[in-house]
């Protein structure tokens, strides 16, 4: 018995021991950190673990949750509990913000009312060309469009009224173009308009309204008939022709001659927007962009009619077919409507860039300068423009 004695005196200390190091592991570090995010979110809580990857946290907020070091900015000990006493009793820090990145201020084309902080630069590569947007202040944004050949260029612009976001944002912007070296300069466009925000970032809808003019430059683009064209700035013409003999004859006006062209006059319209976006999934929001133009269409458009038609054969016995016409031009005005839709799914993985795919449907209602299957004006057209965008931050 005296032999088993120090063993039974060793296992009560060994438990002993035992019980007093596991109520040490145990015990909680009470130590509160103030830690901030690149996202702007605050947590007030513990730290429960740090492997130099991620932090392990417990806030008294949301409880217990993960956050990668990479997006930790700074986290600070709470030396005096008064400090952040009251907000230690109303049960919450700051609630974290939703992610103040800049993609989310643009839809498809068109962008929305959210404000961009002051340095926050990012670009936009499509398969149209490139564009470069700088965030000059808090509220005042400068970017340049433009196509892979440089041509045309597009000056943009976007002030918003309000430097921090809230449920609703407002914003003026404007597009001022130019036709480059494409028709030697002389084609050039402007689209001015306001912007109503409602929403955060994550799921927002916009309304815009403004006005729109464009002038593409090209002297024979807005010509009905290539075969006969205009070359002064008249109101009407007529000449005769007989397709016999191939003579023509001047009736009216200035100088017809076949191969000129009608210089293009600058049209202007209302122009209306609504978009939105859509979270629905971690990394993935839909996005819809839509636009619904409308303007006064001038085109010229001929009127043929038959003066004489001779059928027969000469005194030499040869055939002789002969139609006489006269073609009366007109400059008739019709009220075009154009509608786009655009559909699109965007993928963003970091804050840094984002990748974006859209199905722009462009459809234009009214008659114009191009004819149907049938030689009659044609008053819809549709088609789609396919669109591939990667954001980026620099």
């Amino acid at each position: 018995m005296k032999k088993f004695l120090p063993l039974f005196v060793l296992f009560l200390l060994a438990i002993t021991f035992s019980g007093f190091a596991q109520s040490a592991s145990d015990k909680k570090d009470t130590t509160l950190f103030v830690i901030k995010t690149v996202n702007g979110a605050e947590y007030l809580g513990h730290v429960l673990s740090d492997d130099g990857r991620e932090l392990f946290i417990e806030t008294n907020t949301i409880g217990k949750l993960y956050l990668h070091k990479n997006e930790v900015v700074s986290m600070q000990k709470v030396v005096n509990k008064q400090d952040v006493q009251e907000k230690i009793e109303a049960g919450n820090y700051q609630k974290p913000k939703a992610p103040e990145d800049i993609f989310t201020t643009r839809y498809i084309f068109t962008t929305n009312a959210l404000p961009i902080s002051k340095g926050a630069n990012y670009g936009m590569t499509n398969i149209h060309g490139p564009e470069i947007h700088f965030s000059i202040t808090d509220r005042l944004n400068v970017g340049i469009m433009t196509s892979w050949i440089g041509s045309p260029l597009i000056l943009a612009a976007k002030y918003t009224f309000k430097k921090s976001e809230s449920k609703l944002n407002f914003a003026l912007g404007t597009l001022l173009g130019t036709s480059g070296f494409l028709n030697q300069g002389r084609g050039y466009m402007g689209l001015h308009w306001g912007t109503v925000t409602f929403g955060d970032r994550e799921n927002n809808i916009s309304l815009s309204a403004g006005g729109a003019y464009f002038n593409i430059g090209n002297e024979v683009s807005r010509i009905t008939n290539k075969e006969y064209n205009v070359y002064s700035n008249v109101t009407k013409e007529t000449y005769y022709y007989s397709n016999n003999q191939t003579t023509y004859s001047k009736v009216s006006g200035d100088d017809i001659e076949i191969g000129s062209g009608l210089a293009a006059k600058t049209v202007f319209g209302p122009m209306l927007g609504i978009a939105g976006i859509k979270k629905i999934g971690t990394k993935a929001s839909f996005v819809l962009d839509n636009i619904l133009y409308i303007y006064k269409h001038e085109y010229l458009c001929k009127t043929a009619t038959v003066l004489e038609y001779v059928s027969g054969t000469d005194p030499n016995g040869n055939s002789i077919n002969s139609t006489t016409y006269s073609n009366t031009y007109d400059f008739n005005k019709s009220l075009k409507t154009v509608v786009i839709l655009m559909p699109g799914i965007r993928i963003q993985s970091s804050l840094k860039t984002a990748f974006q795919f859209a199905l722009p449907i462009i459809q234009v209602y009214g008659k114009g300068n191009r004819k149907n299957v049938n030689g009659k004006q044609a008053k819809f057209l549709a088609f789609p423009a396919p669109m591939l965008t990667i954001f980026f931050k620099f």
